[in-house]
């Protein structure tokens, strides 16, 4: 697999997952991968796993906590001024690794991301509003999916659609560990995201 991580560091994107981080009070992350084996609905569960359990994921994932500055998952060594894992095991994935893949159309993707930017639980109720929300979507649905200029007046979905060759899936349980923050006095679990 080849990182595509350079495709997705943009504007747009970096503004959605801030306001998601916001939001949710988590540090989302999103990766892009060229796979040298055809993806297909029978083989994408076992694409996803050989990927998130490779050496390119760990580094890609720690590359993203550094470059987003999270830290959630990696520091700064000042002394040799070199990034220090806070993960022992070399990858930050849980083991086991047992994914269940839900395949969702782009109407439900679209859904999920505005119910994590207005909807849901917020521990610093930090939702954005309604109109914003198509703001951020937009501009990051148009940033990703295409380079073409759309009718804003079509509705979210339809503006973006058109002839692309994603598949989205929702997966879970969240495979990555807890960063130990807590809320309440009790560690606070988000639930899984796509």
């Amino acid at each position: 697999m080849q990182s595509l991580l350079q495709d997705i560091l943009q504007p747009a994107t970096t503004i959605l997952l801030r306001a998601i981080d916001a939001t949710l009070k988590s540090n989302t992350m999103l990766f892009k991968v060229r796979s040298e084996q055809i993806i297909t609905s029978s083989n994408t569960q076992e694409i996803l796993k050989q990927f998130l359990q490779s050496p390119l994921f760990r580094d890609m994932f720690l590359e993203v906590d550094r470059l987003r500055e999270l830290l959630s998952y990696s520091t700064w060594d000042f002394i040799d001024g070199e990034p220090v894992q806070l993960f022992p095991s070399g990858n930050p994935v849980l083991e086991p690794l047992q994914l269940i893949l839900t395949p969702m159309d782009e109407q439900s993707l679209a859904e999920r991301l505005h119910w994590m930017l207005t909807s849901a639980d917020s521990p610093y109720q930090k939702q954005v509003s309604e109109q914003r929300a198509q703001e951020i979507l937009r501009d990051f649905f148009w940033e990703v999916f295409t380079r073409q200029s759309w009718p804003l007046e079509q509705p979210l979905v339809q503006q973006f659609w058109h002839d692309h060759p994603w598949s989205f899936y929702a997966v879970a349980p969240n495979f990555l560990p807890s960063t130990g923050y807590y809320y309440a006095s009790e560690e606070y679990e988000l639930p899984d995201f796509a």
